[in-house]
This record gives C-alpha cells, sequence and structure tokens, in this order.
C-alpha cells in the first residue's frame, strides 16, 4: 500500500491511497477459492466447481466485496501510519479500480486541532453564593397557601380581576351577523391575559355577576391591516376567586409537617437547593464564555457544518412561521452558525480536558442514565431499554451531559472561583446586566421551590402507601417483587 499526501489545508487533509494490483488479484482470487470450497451448485459436487465457471457466475460480487474490504482495512491502516486523529469520520473519495490494476482512492479527512493545555490557574470567576431571607420563604409559603386554598363565590359589588375563575356568555358578532364557531353558552374559564382578545380582556376588568359588556376587536384570525371587526357581547354569569389558605399549623399538616415552623424549614432548604443548583449553572455559564473567549484555535467545519444543520433544521420552521425576508433570515442563519461554532469549539476543548484528565463515565453511570431515561415514560420502560440496548449511540448522547458536568468540575476545582453572596433579586438581575436580557421573575422560582415541597409531601404519602400495601402482602408477595426488581435490571 502506498500513501501519499495530497491536500494539507488547516485541518483538511487528503491522502491518496494505491494498492498494487497483484495484491487486489491475489485477495480476489483467494475470496473466490474459499466460497468455491463450500458452494453448491446443480451439477457438481461441492467444492467441484471449475474456477472459471465460478467466477463467471459470482466474480463482479466477490470483487465488489473485497473492493469494500480492502477500502475499509486500508483506510484505517492508512490512518494510523499517519497518527491521525480524527475530528470526525473520514470519507473515500474517487475511487478508481479494474480487474488487473492497481486500486486507488482519495481518504479526505479532518484531523483535531492543536489545543494548548489548559491553564486553570488562570481563570478567576466570581461565583455567587444566594442568601435565602425570611422574605423568600415568606413568598414561598404564601404560593402553598394559595394552592391549599379553595374558591369563594364573588357577590354581585365585585368586579372580576385576573386569575378569577369565571363563567360567561360570549356571543360574537362578525359584519352584524352572530359566529357560532366563536359564540359560547354558560362557558368556565379562569380569567388570564391568554384567555381573551386584548380590548375585550380590558373591558370585562372588574364586571360584576348579571352584568354584561359589549365591545369591538378584530375578529379571531383576521389580519391587524384590513381585517374583519367584531363585536363582543359577553354575560358575566358566576365569578370565583381562590381565596388562600391561613398561614398556620394547619397549612403545615397539609404539606406533611409537624407545624408552621417545620414547613418554613422544609421550604427554606428547598429554596437553598434550587438556587444553589442555578447559581452552579450561572457559573458554569460564564466559565464557558471565559473559555470561548480565552481559547482560540481552529474547528473542523465540518462538525461546525453538522452541528449548524442539526440546530438550524429545529429553529427553521419557528421563523418560517414568522414571514421574514430573506436578508432576516440570512442574519439568523450567521448568529446560529456562530453558536454551532462556539458549541463546537467548547465540547473539543471540554472532551481534550477530559481526555487528559482521565475523566471518564463508567457502567454505573451509564445505568444510572438509562434508568431517568426510561423512567419518563411509564408503561413503556422495557421498550426504551431495549432501544438504547440496540442503539449504544444514542446511549452515550444520554451520558454526554454528565462527563461534561464532571469535566467542569474539574476545571473549577483548579481555578480561582471568587463567592460572592447576595440576595435573591441580585441574583436574578446578573444576567440582566447584559444587553437585551431582561431580569428573570423571581416568582417562577418561588413557585419552583414550592412544587419541590408538594412533591416530597407526594413522595413521602406514596412511599408510606407502599410501605402499607406490602405489609399487608406479606413475605411471599415481597420475594415475588423482589424477584421482579431483579429480572427488569438484568
Amino acid at each position: 500500500m502506498d500513501v501519499t499526501e495530497s491536500l494539507n489545508e488547516g485541518l483538511k487533509r487528503e491522502y491518496k491511497v494505491v494498492i498494487d494490483a497483484a495484491q487486489m488479484t491475489s485477495r480476489i482470487d483467494a475470496r473466490l477459492l474459499e466460497l468455491k470450497k463450500s458452494s453448491h451448485i446443480k451439477g457438481f459436487r461441492p467444492g467441484k466447481v471449475p474456477m472459471e465457471l465460478f467466477r463467471r457466475m459470482y466474480g463482479d460480487g466477490v470483487v465488489q466485496d473485497v473492493l469494500k474490504s480492502t477500502i475499509e482495512e486500508s483506510s484505517n491502516d492508512a490512518l494510523s501510519e499517519q497518527k491521525i486523529r480524527q475530528a470526525m469520520p473520514a470519507t473515500i473519495q474517487d475511487v478508481s479500480f479494474s480487474q488487473g490494476e492497481n486500486l486507488e482512492y482519495v481518504l479526505a479527512v479532518e484531523v483535531m486541532p492543536d489545543i494548548a493545555p489548559l491553564d486553570h490557574a488562570g481563570i478567576v470567576l466570581s461565583t455567587p453564593v444566594v442568601d435565602i431571607g425570611d422574605k423568600d420563604i415568606d413568598e414561598t409559603i404564601d404560593m402553598l397557601a394559595r394552592a391549599a386554598g379553595k374558591p369563594d363565590v364573588l357577590d354581585d359589588a365585585t368586579g372580576i380581576m385576573l386569575n378569577d375563575r369565571i363563567t360567561v356568555d360570549i356571543e360574537v358578532l362578525v359584519d352584524g351577523e352572530r359566529n357560532d364557531d366563536l359564540s359560547v353558552t354558560n362557558q368556565d374559564m379562569i380569567l388570564t391575559e391568554q384567555s381573551l382578545p386584548a380590548k375585550v380582556l380590558e373591558a370585562v376588568n372588574g364586571l360584576t355577576t348579571g352584568n354584561s359588556v359589549e365591545v369591538e376587536d378584530l375578529a379571531p384570525g383576521a389580519e391587524e391591516e384590513g381585517g374583519s371587526v367584531a363585536l363582543f357581547r359577553i354575560s358575566l354569569l358566576k365569578a370565583e376567586r381562590m381565596v388562600s389558605h391561613a398561614v398556620d399549623d394547619e397549612l403545615a399538616e397539609r404539606y406533611g409537617c409537624d407545624d408552621l415552623a417545620d414547613l418554613r424549614a422544609n421550604a427554606g432548604r428547598e429554596l437553598e437547593g434550587h438556587f444553589t443548583a442555578f447559581a452552579r449553572a450561572h457559573t458554569k455559564r460564564r466559565l464557558l464564555d471565559h473559555l470561548n473567549e480565552s481559547c482560540d484555535f481552529e474547528v473542523p467545519p465540518g462538525l461546525v457544518e453538522n452541528e449548524f444543520q442539526s440546530v438550524w433544521n429545529q429553529v427553521a420552521p419557528a421563523l418560517e412561521q414568522q414571514d421574514m425576508d430573506e436578508e432576516a433570515v440570512a442574519r439568523e442563519r450567521e448568529d446560529y452558525r456562530a453558536i454551532s461554532e462556539r458549541r463546537v469549539r467548547l465540547g473539543m476543548l471540554l472532551a481534550e480536558v477530559g481526555r487528559d484528565a482521565g475523566i471518564q463515565i463508567d457502567q454505573t453511570d451509564m445505568q444510572t442514565a438509562l434508568i431517568q431515561q426510561a423512567t419518563r415514560y411509564p408503561g413503556r420502560e422495557a421498550e426504551v431499554v431495549r432501544h438504547f440496548q440496540e442503539h449504544p449511540e444514542h446511549l452515550r448522547q444520554l451520558t454526554a451531559p454528565i462527563l461534561e458536568e464532571r469535566v467542569v468540575d474539574h476545571i473549577l476545582d483548579g481555578a480561582t472561583c471568587e463567592e460572592e453572596s447576595m440576595d435573591v433579586e441580585t441574583f436574578l438581575g446578573l444576567d440582566s446586566e447584559e444587553e437585551g436580557v431582561e431580569a428573570i421573575d423571581a416568582g417562577r422560582h418561588y413557585m419552583e421551590a414550592a412544587r419541590r415541597v408538594m412533591r416530597n409531601h407526594e413522595e413521602r404519602m406514596q412511599a408510606a402507601a407502599s410501605a402499607e400495601s406490602a405489609a399487608a402482602d406479606g413475605e411471599g408477595d415481597n420475594a415475588d417483587a423482589a424477584e421482579g426488581v431483579e429480572e427488569a435490571s438484568q
């Protein structure tokens, strides 16, 4: 085999590979002889078929098989001989071969760039530490109280407002005629900014039970300019407003806590856990920004193109619905290509750091990732497990985030991280310092902490019910259940 480098530009390499004609003839003859010994052809004893007849019958297929296997073996040998670290699988181009002649082809490959060792000590980051105060706990407790509340029917003198539950008749007239598709009778709904058109919502705000209001607005689905105008007649039949549960020991007992102090402690722990994870994500984002700006190396264009196509295929349908002009679409493409290049560069850097540090994913990590994925599809767990057993490359995609987090932790351990204590509002305003980014609503995070408290209570109740059921079933049934779990894990 003769290998000659024919292209060396950036990270692109091409090699002309030549396999001697005599070697190809020898390979083809050896394969024909091997098949001939085990062939069964009518009129001939096994292995006694004349070679020329066998060659005429099966020669073309054998040549293609030998050609394929020779290219595969020789390309791997060539890459090994050239000590190539591939950034992505090599491609075979310009194959040329006829029997009695040399096999020639071009082996094209993108190589890994030279990535300088990361200077961990040179990385200086400010890492936020979020202090949870009484105000934050109060907000979470208030959300739990609202969730545990009950509706109260509004009297005829109290006007409705957002988040009230209402029952209405809505008659919609388009061009003076009632539209039965848009009109509803005795309709229950929660009054939100999305439940009614803007002008209609403004008109019904403050409406009292037993009264009606009329307002004109664009007909649903009409264009803003030149669209049909509809007349909305809304009659309020009934209105209810949720009244929060009193913040007391009884509220705490509803969520499985001993008293109000225990509930507050529970809410505080969930807030701390939530914001610790959120602050960690913030620090990781800042670290990746730093790495992207400070680590300058060429990235394989093929990898960038593959990443871009993957991202663009996801966002393109949404952009098409916005009816953007060609110039705007071109800007979007440019932005997403830059994002793709950043992803590839950071992915390669983290992979290199992980390789140098010997960070790996073990069998336990794979099993954990697989179990977590399977539990997302109740009733189909076995099907999910079977899918990943048949497609190990998809399992590697599941474990990639685990490896990335470990590499990030490794980098942070060697970096200089200066902790900065701050309250919730200050922390949530950090991202808003960047141009075009709005501050994140703290209420969403208090709601998440409240949901965790609820979820913990539900899990405790389920665990208690399971334990009670298991005790009632007896030891025999428990043995059967244990055997079933063991079989599933296998």
